[in-house]
């Protein structure tokens, strides 16, 4: 029997970040990044179709940081608590993203913790001081 992906896995670099030289950290150098530069790929769910990869460029993301913190009204001290994934839009942009262009902080939890007892979410919500929070419509 063969299994020819055994071949390639065979083929890729691993690199950990125990292995990794000090000093290095000199040489590193930021890259140009424009707000036409691809920031990732955010795969739709399929839900309609077939998923898609949604290139999302560093402008796109900056313009809707800048758009949902002002219609938010987020502010330095405001407080995201999310249990959304953070590979679905809302758990990363929102959830994560959000927070980081506010710098304020985000708690976060498994949806796992959820999902087992949605009353966690409310008492981190409350726990916290949490100021947004979102969910879909079945939470």
């Amino acid at each position: 029997m063969s299994f020819p992906l055994l071949n390639l896995f065979a083929q890729l670099q691993c690199l950990t970040t125990d292995a990794i030289a000090d000093g290095i950290e000199e040489n590193w150098q930021a890259p140009l990044v424009k707000t036409d530069t691809l920031a990732f790929l955010q795969y739709t769910s399929g839900s309609t179709g077939t998923p898609k990869g949604v290139m999302l460029s560093h402008g796109n993301l900056m313009h809707n940081a800048a758009m949902t913190y002002r219609l938010m009204e987020h502010s330095p001290s405001s407080k995201f608590v999310s249990w959304l994934p953070v590979y679905h839009d809302m758990g990363l942009i929102g959830g994560i993203l959000q927070p980081l262009y506010g710098g304020f902080p985000c708690i976060l939890m498994s949806p796992a913790s959820f999902l087992q007892s949605p009353y966690r979410w409310l008492k981190a919500i409350s726990d916290y001081g949490g100021t947004t929070s979102g969910a879909p419509n079945f939470a």
